[in-house]
């Protein structure tokens, strides 16, 4: 089943959703199955009850969560999403949820899991990590949801820098566009290469050297 409109964002919100936007892609195929694995490795945010909204900064450590997941490694200590992010912050000394996270606080953090990853920049390394296989821990400039129209996002970028975290999954759809994890959100966001490129901007991802199962 061919993708259509490669230049739309597809929003996944259950299986059957995740097979239409994802389609017969033999990747797909072996690595998610019904491609609902993906979306199930979603961790919202922990919003820790004694913070006011909009002073948590929990994007990073969920983003290591997340990847954890998708690579089937376990996080000692930790069961519930909430305990796994805390513990994800221990090990990173990265402090409260009111504190923001650095790429070397989450690099440390990924490398004591079993992770171990380095510094890309630009969409074009971001890509050849996913076709490798390996998930990619991306910082960007925050506008809200992904499926909005492009110029919008931009227009919000251009007002304020938001800084946020997500993951690329280590795959691409049909049509090349990418799957985003944005622990802000319980969807999964497929979208094209200009949405990407604006997140990103000139800031620096971390690739994870250690491909999905599959590879």
């Amino acid at each position: 089943m061919a993708v259509a409109m490669d230049n739309a964002v597809r929003t996944i919100r259950t299986a059957r959703d995740a097979v239409r936007a994802l389609g017969d892609e033999p990747r797909f195929a072996r690595d998610f199955a019904h491609a609902w694995d993906v979306h199930a490795t979603q961790v919202r945010t922990w919003r820790n009850r004694t913070v006011e909204l909009g002073k948590n900064f929990s994007c990073g450590p969920t983003s290591v969560v997340n990847a954890a997941r998708l690579l089937d490694v376990r996080i000692c200590g930790a069961r519930t999403a909430q305990e796994q992010i805390l513990r994800v912050r221990e090990i990173g000394a990265m402090g409260p949820s009111t504190t923001s996270t650095t790429d070397a606080q989450r690099g440390d953090a990924l490398l004591a899991l079993g992770m171990p990853s380095r510094s890309i920049k630009g969409v074009d390394a971001i890509t050849r990590a996913i076709d490798a296989r390996r998930p990619v821990v991306v910082s960007g400039n925050s506008a809200g949801r992904w499926d909005q129209p492009l110029e919008r996002l931009a227009a919000t970028r251009a007002e304020r820098y938001r800084g946020h975290t997500v993951l690329v999954a280590p795959s691409r759809d049909a049509g090349g566009r990418y799957i985003v994890m944005d622990p802000s959100f319980a969807d999964l966001f497929v979208v094209p290469r200009a949405y990407l490129e604006s997140f990103v901007g000139e800031r620096s991802s971390l690739e994870i050297e250690r491909a999905v199962a599959g590879a």
